[in-house]
C-alpha cells in the first residue's frame, strides 16, 4: 500500500503537502548565460584557434547544426555540380551525333570529288568525232557521272557553280587568277575553271574562279557606241 503524508494533529489546521526534493546538479552543466551570445555566431576559439568545448547542452547542438548545415550545403553544391556536368556531356552528346550524321562522310566525299572531276574531265575532252565513234561509251560516262551526283544528293553534298559576272565571295570561291576585264565589274567572276562543293552547310571544295580586277578610277566599256547630238560640230562635214 502507498505511502500517505502524515496528517497534522489537528484536524482544523490547512494541509500543506511536503516539496519535492530537486536533484543535485552541476551548475555548469546546464549554464545557458552565454547561450543567447553563442546562437547566430560563430563557437569561441582558443589562442590556437581550435574551437572551444561547449558550455551548456544547447551551444553544443548548435555547433553541432552548423557542422551538419556546412556539409548539407557542400554536398547540395556537389550535386548541382554533378547535375550541370551531366546535362553538359548530355548536350555535348547530341552535338556529336548531329555533326556525325551531317559531316561523317567528309573525309570520303573529299576522295570521291576527283572521281567527279576525271569524269568531267573525259566528258569535255570528247569531240564530236568520239561522241559519234563510241556513243555507247559517252553514254556509260554521263550515265556514271549522273550516279555519282545522286549519290552526293543523298548525303547532302551539292556542287558550288557560280556564274560569271556573279560577287566573287572569298567562303565559297577560291580566285585562281586576277585580271582587267573591261566591260565587267570590279571584283567579278570573269570565268570559272573547277566547280566546288558544300556538304551540308560546310564548304568542302571553293571553287576556283578567276576575278576582274580593274584599276581604280577605270570605267568599263559602254556596251553600244553613243548617239551623236543634232548640230554637233564633229560630225562630217559633206563632201562636194
Amino acid at each position: 500500500m502507498a505511502d500517505t503524508p502524515p496528517k497534522p494533529e489537528d484536524d482544523d489546521a490547512e494541509y500543506v503537502p511536503p516539496k519535492p526534493m530537486e536533484p543535485e546538479l552541476d551548475a555548469n552543466v546546464f549554464d545557458f548565460t552565454d547561450a543567447e551570445a553563442q546562437a547566430d555566431g560563430e563557437p569561441e576559439v582558443d589562442e590556437n584557434g581550435d574551437p572551444l568545448p561547449p558550455k551548456s547542452p544547447l551551444e553544443f547542438l548548435q555547433q553541432q547544426l552548423l557542422v551538419v548545415e556546412a556539409e548539407r550545403d557542400e554536398m547540395n553544391d556537389k550535386r548541382l555540380r554533378a547535375l550541370a556536368e551531366g546535362e553538359n556531356i548530355r548536350r555535348r552528346a547530341m552535338k556529336d551525333r548531329d555533326e556525325a550524321e551531317k559531316y561523317g562522310g567528309v573525309r570520303l566525299a573529299r576522295d570521291m570529288l576527283a572521281v567527279y572531276d576525271n569524269l568531267n574531265r573525259a566528258l569535255e575532252a570528247a569531240d564530236d568525232i568520239v561522241r559519234e565513234g563510241a556513243p555507247e561509251f559517252i553514254e556509260g560516262v554521263e550515265l556514271t557521272k549522273r550516279e555519282l551526283l545522286n549519290a552526293f544528293a543523298k548525303h547532302k553534298i551539292a556542287p558550288v557553280s557560280p556564274e560569271v559576272g556573279e560577287k566573287f565571295d572569298a567562303n565559297r570561291h577560291q580566285a585562281m587568277f586576277e585580271a582587267p576585264a573591261p566591260g565587267a565589274e570590279n571584283n567579278t567572276i570573269i570565268q570559272v575553271m573547277q566547280p566546288g562543293f558544300v556538304i551540308s552547310d560546310r564548304l568542302l571544295r571553293a571553287a576556283m574562279v578567276g576575278v576582274a580586277k580593274n584599276p581604280p578610277g577605270s570605267q568599263t566599256a559602254p556596251s553600244t557606241p553613243p548617239k551623236a547630238e543634232a548640230g554637233d560640230s564633229t560630225d562630217p562635214e559633206p563632201t562636194t
